[in-house]
């Protein structure tokens, strides 16, 4: 779904960034570069070894009816109605 956003439009869900889990360590321009924004030492820094975990965004719906699941359907007519191939086998193959 498309909504409108002033000068522009944006895509609601389907283009939505993750959402960020845990704080994003950035190294700060003051005291000598040597420590993190989230206070620790830089060396010390998690961001050095790996990438922040991330929630991935959700999918989109399946609305099509043929990629749901195949459900069993044991109704054959209505209650206490036989079909003929029944009818048929009950009376030992006469009508």
């Amino acid at each position: 779904m498309v909504v409108p956003d002033g000068r522009r439009w944006v895509w609601s869900r389907r283009n939505a960034k993750p959402v960020p889990l845990a704080p994003r360590h950035r190294r700060t321009w003051r005291r000598g570069r040597r420590w993190c924004s989230c206070g620790l030492r830089w060396l010390a820094c998690p961001d050095r070894h790996g990438s922040v975990p991330t929630e991935p965004p959700t999918p989109p719906p399946n609305n099509r009816w043929w990629d749901e699941p195949t459900r069993a359907n044991p109704q054959i007519g209505r209650v206490g109605w036989l079909t003929p191939a029944q009818t048929w086998r009950a009376n030992g193959g006469r009508w």
